[in-house]
């Protein structure tokens, strides 16, 4: 039976009536009635106790534990909160041919979030060049889709004031992760616990790397004592689901941990779109929203590297949406797979 925690007025009723009890005619819960005003402190104070209990007894199990007492629990099991991450990409500058655009140049985006170049760079004859940069804080407010476009924090001679976010976008940019994510892989790991080198293994080793956010075993996929391994950050926007730098950290990583026999390939799969055309009835703003919302968590929970998603599942997950009533989908006409290196993603959307 779960635990009710009194209220203050009942716990003031009970500090009244054991008053009335033990001193003869008392009359605590008289207007301005000292014994009240004591009886009131009690409960008052009692009452931030029950409180106090509760707390505690929510972090006394790491099921309900939040914070830094989540975070002592899962130490236990030698798992730690990821780090957040910052975005990196690319930019393109443009100017006069043959001006250095020195390392460490300062740009900021609209938001007023900064970067900073990580290397000189020359522009070319054209009058542009490519300059790799890094935003100087961490979490997802330094991702930028391609196409945006950052100026200068100072002018640099001969170089033109703004910069464009080159086609690939500024990535992989994370927020610390938050209690729930690590609680689902405590609780993953507690079910699961070490077996020298399992699939379960490889899942925890990679989605303790900053930036990982999802991740396959494909075991004995090049031949004995080869692991695929296959991971994806979901803040990524690339061609494939992580970017280089986080593929070189997670391979580096597993490689540190993985049983010495063991040839482990992490890599990170190519988006396959898979475009849907369906007519939806009634076919309102909401209702496009809310079927559009639903196949994307769809492709969140069931897609995985060089799987199939069943068209009877993509209909499902239509017909799940709030406000459908009917629905006609003609494309996909059937099963869609992901080819090798693969995983399908949500494609173009269309209405007909």
């Amino acid at each position: 039976m779960p635990f009710l925690r009194p209220g203050l007025g009942a716990l003031q009723a009970r500090v009244q009536a054991d008053m009335r009890a033990r001193i003869e005619g008392a009359q605590p819960s008289l207007r301005r009635s000292v014994l009240g005003s004591i009886a009131t402190a009690v409960a008052a104070a009692v009452h931030g106790l029950y409180g106090y209990i509760n707390q505690r007894a929510t972090q006394a199990v790491p099921y309900t534990a939040t914070g830094a007492d989540l975070e002592g629990w899962a130490s236990l099991w030698g798992i730690g909160r990821r780090s957040p991450t910052i975005a990196t990409g690319t930019i393109v500058i443009t100017g006069d041919a043959g001006i250095t655009v020195p390392a460490d140049t300062a740009l900021q985006s609209q938001n007023g979030t900064e970067y900073r170049t990580t290397a000189a760079v020359v522009i070319a004859v054209g009058g542009s060049v490519l300059a790799s940069v890094a935003a100087q804080i961490t979490g997802s407010i330094g991702n930028q889709p391609a196409g945006v476009v950052l100026s200068f924090v100072s002018p640099v001679l001969g170089v033109d004031a703004l910069a464009t976010v080159d086609t690939s976008g500024l990535n992989s940019g994370s927020d610390q992760e938050d209690d729930e994510s690590l609680r689902a892989r405590l609780k993953a790991r507690i079910s699961n616990p070490p077996h020298g080198g399992n699939a379960a293994d490889y899942v925890e080793w990679a989605l303790s790397v900053p930036g990982v956010t999802r991740a396959w075993v494909f075991p004995l996929y090049l031949g004995a004592g080869n692991v695929r391994v296959y991971i994806a950050d979901d803040s990524f926007t690339g061609s494939a689901l992580a970017s280089a730098g986080t593929v070189a950290a997670a391979q580096t990583y597993l490689d540190s941990v993985r049983p010495v026999t063991a040839d482990v390939d992490v890599v990170a799969p190519n988006r396959q779109p898979v475009n849907i055309r369906v007519t939806i009835g009634p076919d309102t703003p909401a209702g496009r929203a809310a079927v559009t919302a639903s196949l994307a968590d769809l492709f969140a929970r069931e897609a995985v590297p060089e799987g199939t998603i069943p068209r009877t599942h993509i209909a499902e997950a239509i017909s799940q949406a709030a406000g459908e009533y009917d629905h006609n989908l003609i494309q996909p006409a059937a099963n869609v797979t992901a080819g090798p290196g693969a995983i399908l993603t949500l494609g173009t959307l269309t209405w007909s």
